[in-house]
């Protein structure tokens, strides 16, 4: 709009608006033609500072926020004020504020402001105000000694309008409302008039004036846009500057001229009473609101332009209601406002009290006597703490700790029973910090540690006598000051049931750990992910009341917070009591470096608790403030892991890592815009479902995005006191109601285990059968011997890798080894679909059997389909160390009679024999890389097969055979003929099929002769897919041919991956 009116200005057009009202269009010189139907904003300074003078309100202090709006207004006050400077003083000005200020940062400002004002303007956005008010009244603001003044910006809308005239305003339902409610109370609410009162009938009216009588015009709106009726006044404006401009000159008005006869201009427009000033912008009128008796806003004062006598006036409209119920105009008929400084001044320097001189040595004397005894108290106080704080039986020597009670690692969660835990101990190994604990039962301890997922490992050593758990601290030494000092005297004396007790703590280099108590029942993260333990809600609800309570103690103590809040620092002790570990120790720990074993994973994992104003801090590298409410928001997630029995974020780590869930709860708008990331919770749980439900809400609430929002511990433990089905019996009446279930699910972990060993033995027979055969495997198992059988006609498959040799000298063995998993896990998998038996693998060589052990009279159909599956699968095969090259096998068919047979007791093998076998092995050894060759045996059976398609090699020297016939199978002839159809990434010459496999290993061959330089098409997989290679010896993934080019090719070949030039 400014860049229109600097144009129309250079123009000499006149331009009228109808909806602008921003302060930069104030500028008349460089917009000499605008005109303005709509108050601008800049005009709401001087009714402001007009009804203050009315108010005598001088003193002023105003709170402007950072936002763009709020900047622009807070800086028409200031410079109004500026200008009334003889009258106006602005105390306080406190500019550029957080739009999201902290309450501590909002109390400092208004404790600053008592100090030299009683008027505050807020310039702030509408959704601040609330709070704003709120901790007002909490800082004592809101009793009628303060009065707050709030400007609106826009014309307001129906739904606004509608809100200020009701309790929904400032009522929101939560705990804050009677604060807002009297925070109102001392709120004088300015905004422009609102047109609701005759929008919607003057509206309709015009509308059906100008349109109802022709009917080739469509009716009007229900309802007319709310600054219709300005552009209607701007229509109405434009023609009465225009015909005054006409009647002044007989030349064709000008854009200046229009904007004169535009200036003081007075009539009644559609949205009221339309004056403008002598810069042809409209003079608005201003609501002033004010909340009554019955808790809603009405309007009190009407200011607007008095065209008489050309001031401003203020028409009483209502009466105004102070915050210390006192009316503006009272009963007897005089005025009350509060006064902008208090009688005595603020620092009472307009009250001097007179004492009497006797009355004034008495107290001198008493007042000396009760601080020389204060002194000596407090220096005697002082004296104790110095003394006992340079006490040292917080410190341990690290050759006192007796590391020598285990003889193996075992996880702390194995300690499940009380008779497990006799023989528990720990044993420190090569200077590892990486420790765990050991069992006396190793295929227990072998068991459980194939059960639990994520494991929380600790040092375990005997102290004094007592079970310590060592946690290790990642510096190289510990600075021993004052503060360090004062800290360890705090921690010593923290004692509850339900925290850990805190033996001491290692200095000495660079052995620094620190040693709290150990419970026998692990971490809550070990008893939620053993899946021999299943928590019922009693047990549930007695953790959760036990972890609440703790931290309820942590937050009125000294200490004031946890700040490391999460399951694995939750323990159970063997009472099955929950206890909190690894608090405090801030300034022990500040400076500590991240593990150089802390896998990425593993530390954006330990952060999963962290609240995300914290994690901000975190993740900027910068130190992080431990609140109250952080607290709050790790005990929600603690919380939840309790009541679902599974880890922090288990369904969101199946889709994202620990490093992008941690970057989502710290950055909810960046990453998912109006929402935020949190744990998920069924909606829906099989038993206690009500108790489980306020469960649920509790545990949301904690973890509110807003850390004002959530509930402070002591409201969060009153509350699971309340659902806690604990509440109605003793604590004996609930301990044997818990070892009641606790022994019934004993029974039924029993039971649950034979069903366990039955589906082992379903997967050792699974097994076995993949091994040998059924009939064979069911043999061995009744220790019957297994007889041989013959076989008249089955068909063998041989095949091993080209180069193999050499692959394997360049290659390391983890990779040779690799490589072969995949290709014959591949193999394996198709092999499923045919009927044949997988006879064995022995290095590179693949072996595999139709006709036999079950028989098959067309065995040597499925193995040729069979075959023809394998050596497609190899052309997409990519070796995973040398993905440049392609693997290249060579296979063998030749069908016949064999006998089959078991051979050895141990390991038995099932194994076939006869000359079939060696011919089988012949045909492989002696064929050609991607190739098929088959016996003139198999050719016999296949050959009046229509589906196949064999080629003559004619007349080879075979090993101990002499001179055979043998033949190629280049592939099924429906495949052929798909090729020939479908595939556009063959070009071709037209007496040879592109995909056939004759025209790919004559191509092949020419390129190994030197009788063809074009590149070879060593394997099509289907249409559209094709492998490219220059040399057969050494392949790339695609070459050039002809004119085309990269990306041509790279569209036709579409798992091309890269492409060498040729």
């Amino acid at each position: 709009m400014a860049s229109m009116a600097d144009l129309a200005s250079y123009l000499d057009i006149p331009i009228f608006s109808w909806v602008s009202n921003m302060p930069e269009l104030d500028d008349k010189v460089t917009k000499s033609t605008l005109v303005r139907a709509v108050a601008p904003i800049s005009s709401l300074s001087d009714i402001l500072l007009f009804f203050c003078a009315k108010m005598n309100w001088y003193k002023l202090a105003m709170i402007s926020t950072a936002d763009e709006k709020s900047m622009s207004m807070s800086g028409f006050y200031r410079s109004k004020l500026k200008d009334n400077g003889n009258d106006f003083r602005l105390t306080r000005d406190f500019n550029m504020v957080d739009v999201i200020a902290k309450e501590e940062d909002i109390k400092f400002l208004y404790s600053e402001i008592k100090k030299e004002a009683r008027v505050i303007v807020l310039v702030i956005p509408i959704a601040q105000l609330r709070r704003y008010l709120v901790i007002a009244d909490k800082m004592g603001m809101a009793g009628g000694d303060y009065q707050f003044l709030f400007t609106e910006r826009t014309i307001p809308n129906e739904q606004l309008y509608l809100t200020l005239k009701s309790v929904a305003f400032w009522q929101r339902g939560d705990q804050d409302d009677k604060h807002a409610q009297r925070g109102f109370h001392s709120l004088l609410y300015f905004s422009y008039p609102s047109m609701i009162f005759w929008l919607e009938d003057a509206g309709t009216d015009a509308a059906q004036r100008v349109f109802g009588s022709d009917p080739d015009i469509p009716k009007a709106a229900a309802t007319p846009d709310r600054f219709a009726k300005f552009l209607y006044d701007s229509f109405y404006l434009y023609a009465l500057a225009f015909n005054q401009s006409m009647s002044n000159s007989s030349s064709v008005p000008t854009g200046r001229s229009i904007f004169q006869n535009s200036c003081d201009q007075r009539f009644m427009g559609k949205s009221g009473r339309f004056l403008t000033d002598n810069k042809a912008d409209r003079r608005g009128s201003y609501y002033i609101w004010d909340m009554g008796e019955d808790s809603i806003f009405r309007k009190v004062f009407v200011a607007k332009y008095d065209t008489i006598q050309k001031t401003l006036q203020l028409d009483v409209m209502g009466n105004i209601l102070w915050g210390n119920s006192r009316k503006y105009l009272t009963s007897k008929g005089t005025y009350y406002v509060p006064p902008d400084t208090p009688p005595c001044g603020f620092s009472n320097e307009h009250c001097q009290q007179d004492y009497l001189a006797t009355e004034l040595t008495a107290t001198l004397i008493v007042l000396v006597m009760l601080a020389a005894v204060i002194a000596f108290l407090v220096i005697f106080r002082w004296w104790r703490k110095e003394r006992a704080l340079y006490e040292t039986h917080w410190k341990v020597k690290y050759s006192v700790l007796d590391f020598d009670v285990s003889r193996g690692p075992l996880s702390q969660h194995n300690m499940i029973t009380e008779s497990q835990t006799s023989g528990h101990v720990m044993e420190q190994q090569d200077g590892s910090d990486d420790q765990s604990y050991s069992s006396a039962s190793t295929s227990l301890a072998r068991r459980d540690n194939m059960l639990m997922i994520a494991q929380m490992f600790t040092l375990v050593a005997r102290y004094r006598g007592d079970l310590v758990s060592v946690r290790k601290i990642n510096k190289k030494s510990i600075k021993e000051d004052k503060n360090l000092l004062r800290e360890m005297q705090m921690m010593k004396a923290l004692k509850h049931t339900n925290l850990a007790t805190f033996y001491g703590a290692c200095t000495e280099a660079p052995h620094v750990c620190v040693l709290w108590e150990y419970c026998s029942k692990g971490s809550l993260q070990d008893v939620l992910n053993n899946s021999d333990i299943r928590l019922e809600a009693l047990f549930q609800f007695s953790i959760a009341v036990d972890i609440a309570t703790g931290l309820h103690y942590l937050h009125n103590s000294e200490l004031g917070v946890h700040g490391n809040l999460r399951a694995s620092n939750c323990v159970i002790d063997s009472r099955w009591v929950a206890k909190l570990t690894d608090f405090g120790l801030r300034r022990f720990r500040r400076g500590e470096k991240r593990g150089e074993g802390v896998s990425d994973d593993k530390y954006y994992s330990d952060l999963l608790w962290t609240a995300p104003e914290v994690l901000r801090s975190v993740l900027k590298s910068a130190a992080p403030v431990m609140t109250k409410e952080a607290d709050i928001y790790s005990l929600g997630i603690v919380l939840k892991q309790v009541l679902c029995k599974n880890s922090a974020y288990s369904d969101e780590l199946v889709v994202y890592t620990s490093q992008e869930i941690v970057n989502k709860v710290a950055h909810p708008l960046e990453t998912t815009p109006g929402a935020v990331m949190r744990p998920h919770i069924p909606e829906e749980f099989p038993e206690q479902t009500i108790l489980m439900l306020c469960f649920k809400r509790l545990i949301a609430s904690c973890w509110h995005e807003d850390p004002t929002t959530r509930p402070n511990i002591k409201r969060v433990a009153s509350k699971m006191k309340k659902i806690s089905p604990l509440r109605s019996s003793s604590v004996l009446d609930n301990m044997l109601a818990l070892m009641e279930r606790y022994s019934t699910r004993l029974e039924d972990l029993v039971s649950e285990r034979t069903l366990q060993l039955e589906e082992e033995k379903r997967k050792t027979d699974m097994l076995l059968y993949r091994m040998l055969p059924r009939k064979v495997a069911d043999d061995l198992k009744r220790g019957e011997h297994v007889q041989a059988e013959a076989f008249q006609g089955v068909t063998i498959y041989f095949s091993d890798i080209v180069g193999f040799t050499t692959l394997a000298s360049e290659s390391q063995p983890m990779e040779i080894v690799e490589m072969l998993n995949r290709l014959y896990s591949h193999f394996d998998d198709i092999i499923s679909e045919f009927d044949v038996y997988k006879v064995e693998t022995i290095g590179d060589a693949y072996m595999v059997v139709s006709g036999c052990p079950t028989v098959n009279e067309s065995h040597a159909s499925v193995m040729a389909r069979a075959a023809l599956s394998l050596l497609d699968s190899v052309l997409t095969f990519v070796i995973p160390h040398r993905p440049e090259e392609q693997l290249r096998i060579r296979i063998g068919l030749n069908s016949g009679p064999v006998v089959a047979g078991v051979v050895g007791n141990t390991m038995p093998r099932y194994c076939l024999f006869g000359n079939t076998v060696n011919l089988a092995s012949r045909m492989e050894s002696q064929g050609l890389p991607l190739r098929i060759q088959a016996s003139s045996f198999t050719y016999d059976l296949i050959k009046d097969n229509e589906e196949f398609k064999l080629e003559a090699r004619g007349s080879v020297e075979i090993k101990g055979k002499g001179l055979m016939t043998t033949y190629w199978l280049t592939r099924q002839a429906n495949q052929a003929l798909a090729a020939e159809d479908n595939s556009p990434a063959l070009q071709s010459p037209p007496k040879s099929t592109a995909g056939s496999w004759g025209d790919l290993r004559n191509r092949q061959d020419d390129r190994q002769t030197g009788h063809g330089k074009s590149p070879v098409l060593v394997g099509v997989k289907g249409a559209g897919d094709c492998i490219v290679t220059d040399n057969p010896q050494s392949p790339a993934n695609c070459v050039l041919t002809g004119s085309e080019n990269c990306q041509v090719l790279t569209q036709k070949c579409k798992g091309v991956k890269q492409i060498t030039a040729v």
